[in-house]
């Protein structure tokens, strides 16, 4: 219905050009990478010590071990707009998931002790800020000025979807490889190191997404309306 409308509420020609596309895939995994991360720490954290894995760690304590998480990537905003000037908003969305994947590579080793969560968090807290602060940058140079709000609102939906997949197939890992522990099924280590894998596998499609992202437009290129008209 969308593509046989004159003035659609999401221009779906817009989504399909490359810098779009593969943005929004990209989108996709990011999104995924953000919500392991705040599914497997605080359970690893909160499970008890019989376990053999757990760290036996009150809610509150599960809590501040996530807070690198938000902190880095507020502070990654100014770091973000240096590398955007110097490189492009590209560069800094393959930097940023690189970090991620370097983060959850690291926390495969990282899983022993409490404050080695403060470790995994803050970087990928560094490499979820730079890729997040990317991706709208991308959106906006890929779309047209009039449809910037209903292309930014289909890339924050694709970043939802990232989340809400990752969620499933995560929950299916640590399902799949739980064990009994004094008759409760408990989710395993090697459940919470899979699921680090699968979100370094995310990471992997994403960068593959972000390389065939075009070049960016250089600056003063003037860029395309709706109906493929320029500006003067």
């Amino acid at each position: 219905m969308e593509l046989r409308l004159e003035t659609p509420l999401v221009n779906l020609r817009t989504t399909a050009r490359p810098a779009a596309l593969f943005t929004n895939l990209a989108s996709i995994m990011v999104g995924a990478s953000f919500l392991v991360v705040s599914l497997v720490l605080p359970q690893l954290l909160q499970m008890p010590a019989s376990t053999g894995h757990g760290f036996g760690q009150s809610m509150v304590v599960a809590g501040l071990c996530m807070v690198p998480l938000g902190l880095t990537m507020l502070l990654t905003a100014p770091l973000y707009a240096r590398l955007s000037a110097a490189l492009s908003p590209k560069a800094a969305l393959i930097l940023g998931m690189m970090v991620i994947a370097l983060g959850y590579g690291a926390g495969l080793g990282l899983l022993s002790a409490p404050w080695q969560s403060l470790v995994i968090t803050a970087i990928l807290g560094v490499g979820i800020g730079l890729a997040y602060s990317a991706l709208p940058a991308l959106i906006a140079d890929a779309a047209p000025a009039s449809e910037a709000g209903s292309a930014n609102a289909l890339n924050t939906l694709m970043r939802s979807i990232g989340s809400s997949v990752a969620g499933a197939v995560i929950a299916t890992v640590l399902a799949g490889t739980a064990h009994q522990v004094n008759g409760v099924t408990v989710p395993t280590l090697h459940g919470f190191r899979v699921s680090f894998l699968v979100a370094t596998g995310a990471m992997a499609i994403g960068l593959l997404a972000a390389v065939f992202l075009p070049r960016p437009r250089p600056p003063g290129r003037p860029r395309h309306r709706a109906g493929g008209e320029k500006h003067a």
